[in-house]
């Protein structure tokens, strides 16, 4: 071999050194452009996390605060009850039951209840409510005994409806 063919295949033309490039350009396009394109991706989505990580974790810490009371709130406003839903919560807890016992409509059906709660000023506090309204007194001239009649009022039948859903939905996902 001469001396110049020895030069030759050490040194690499330009020519040489170009489709070595356009060869290395080409594998790391067609081997190497996905998982770039994965770690970019990656990073990009870190990114995003990482700026509204403060403000998720304490949106998911909020969520803890719920209450119920917030919850049932949050539904009287969509069925257009909160109104009588504040006015119901500012009673006593006498006539917050006695409205829950008879706050029902019970088509067809006259129902009596002589519990402790059935006084007659805890039917006047929610007639004033708005839940109860043509409220009649009257005693009976044998027995003594007092008989009471009411109509629950559109807006009663209404909350009296969402506060049994919320509470019979609590006990259901209680088991």
């Amino acid at each position: 071999m001469s001396k110049e063919t020895e030069d030759k295949s050490a040194k690499p033309t330009d020519h040489e050194r170009q489709a070595t490039k356009r060869e290395l350009l080409l594998a790391f396009i067609e081997y190497g452009s996905r998982p770039t394109a994965f770690v970019l991706i990656a990073v990009l989505i870190l990114a995003g996390f990482l700026a509204v990580k403060q403000p998720l974790f304490e949106l998911l810490g909020r969520t803890n605060e719920l209450k119920l009371g917030e919850w049932i709130h949050l539904k009287a406003e969509t069925a257009g009850v909160s109104t009588e839903l504040q006015k119901l919560a500012s009673l006593t807890k006498q006539q917050i039951q006695l409205f829950l016992i008879v706050g029902t409509k019970r088509p067809g059906y006259q129902i009596t209840y002589n519990g402790p709660e059935s006084k007659e000023e805890n039917y006047k506090a929610l007639e004033s409510a708005g839940l109860l309204e043509n409220i009649e007194i009257e005693r009976n001239p044998d027995t003594g005994k007092r008989d009471l009649s009411w109509k629950v009022t559109a807006q009663g039948e209404r909350l009296h409806a969402l506060l049994m859903e919320q509470v019979i939905s609590a006990i259901e996902k209680s088991k």
